[in-house]
């Protein structure tokens, strides 16, 4: 056996924030919230349906004086609109509060947008009707 991602842990100013934001953006919801041990304000996100979903836990984890976001981010998440819905999910996605992000894309006719999230963290939202999209 091998080991696998529990979940992927962002960083931020404001994790109530930002967990209500990915949670209505996934459509998941809180499973647990709290205080670390070593007082670091934590909320973990879940799919609604944990046991059968197979969805990964997304953990945001407030750091105290947090410098401002200057470059790219190296790691990023991607998110898959469904079938048919891609132009109508980014839009969605928008009006929860996300913004579009220019981050030197060149062609108009990429398989996905890139947005960011309310404390500036770039995603993308990739297009399953695009020819170019290889898996989402």
């Amino acid at each position: 056996m091998v080991t696998h991602i529990a979940a992927t842990t962002i960083d931020c100013a404001d994790p109530e924030r930002l967990a209500g934001f990915w949670s209505a953006v996934l459509g998941y919801s809180t499973a647990q919230t709290g205080t670390s041990t070593d007082g670091t304000a934590f909320v973990e996100i879940g799919p609604a349906d944990w046991d059968t979903a197979g969805g990964q836990a997304v953990l945001f984890e407030q750091v105290p004086n947090l410098p401002p976001k200057v470059a790219k981010n190296r790691v990023h998440l991607d998110v898959a609109a469904p079938t048919g819905r891609y132009r109508i999910e980014v839009q969605r996605i928008i009006a929860l509060g996300a913004t579009e992000a220019a981050i030197g894309q060149r062609d108009a006719d990429l398989p996905w947008t890139v947005l960011a999230d309310p404390e500036g963290n770039e995603f993308c939202v990739l297009n399953r009707d695009h020819p170019a999209t290889v898996r989402g």
